[in-house]
């Protein structure tokens, strides 16, 4: 899944500031668990969630701003030194060449992945790199079981997310992490964030919306959606562009799906078929 990656303008209160150390009174939580962010990313991070909440989604999180140290271990639970010729023996995504590695004590700036279990763990970035470690990234999970435990993010949740979150100045980083977003737009607060902040809401009215059933299944209905279509299926469709999700394919629903497929790649006819489902739904 091709992911949308925007180059990140920091925020000022970043300025000067060491990563994986900042100061507490830089540091707020959004409102998901535990979860802290740099007070500028997170006011984005919040209205967006408020948004993705009116439309079904029951938000949790796997990773939040991360200390030095956090960040250390993780990358060390990941990763081990070699030498410059397995190194380069090894796949570039199993790999990292961390700079300030002899600095901490270890004998080697070269790292690829440990094999854990039999399967490589996700990519961590060197400890003092992480946009984790700026307070301005957040491993996005859900709530859709029985359990408490976070679950992982779902095709549904990354496709509205792909279509909404760059309202939000909020980006991917990696195609291969969908769970992983972070904020982007410095100091130049979005429109959709000031307007949540206002009051005014988003252009989704929680009052009208109806909650997606994490039980309900993605298959294709098996005819084309478009205006006039009506029921769960079209619900679902709304929940992934952004539109008030009432099961009603209306004009409005109609002028979020031309969107979709606009930055999707797609044939921008506001009707969604057998291709543009797989798109959403995988």
């Amino acid at each position: 899944m091709a992911l949308p990656k925007t180059t990140m303008v920091f925020p000022s209160t970043l300025h000067g500031q060491t990563n994986g150390n900042l100061p507490t009174h830089l540091l707020v939580k959004i409102g998901v668990g535990t979860a802290l962010m740099e007070r500028t990313a997170a006011r984005s991070f919040i209205a967006m969630f408020n948004e993705a909440r009116s439309v079904g989604f029951n938000i949790k999180h796997v990773g939040h701003y991360r200390s030095f140290q956090e960040q250390l271990n993780l990358f060390l639970s990941r990763y081990e030194p070699v030498s410059l010729t397995i190194y380069a023996a090894t796949s570039s995504s199993n790999r990292k060449k961390w700079d300030d590695a002899l600095k901490y004590g270890h004998g080697s700036v070269y790292w690829r992945k440990r094999l854990i279990n039999g399967r490589y763990p996700a990519t961590a970035a060197t400890p003092g790199n992480s946009n984790h470690g700026w307070g301005l990234a957040l491993d996005i999970a859900e709530e859709y079981d029985s359990d408490s435990a976070p679950d992982p993010i779902r095709n549904v949740f990354v496709n509205w997310l792909i279509s909404n979150a760059h309202r939000f100045g909020v980006s991917a980083e990696l195609d291969s992490e969908p769970w992983h977003w972070r904020y982007v737009a410095g100091d130049k607060i979005p429109q959709a964030t000031l307007d949540y902040e206002k009051g005014a809401g988003s252009n989704v009215e929680p009052q009208q919306a109806q909650p997606v059933s994490p039980s309900l299944r993605f298959d294709y209905p098996g005819t084309p959606l478009k205006v006039g279509s009506k029921g769960v299926a079209v619900q679902l469709v709304q929940a992934v562009v952004g539109a008030t999700q009432d099961g009603d394919f209306g004009s409005a629903t109609h002028r979020r799906v031309v969107d979709w497929q606009s930055r999707n790649g797609l044939k921008a006819d506001g009707i969604v078929g057998a291709t543009a489902w797989k798109k959403m739904f995988g």
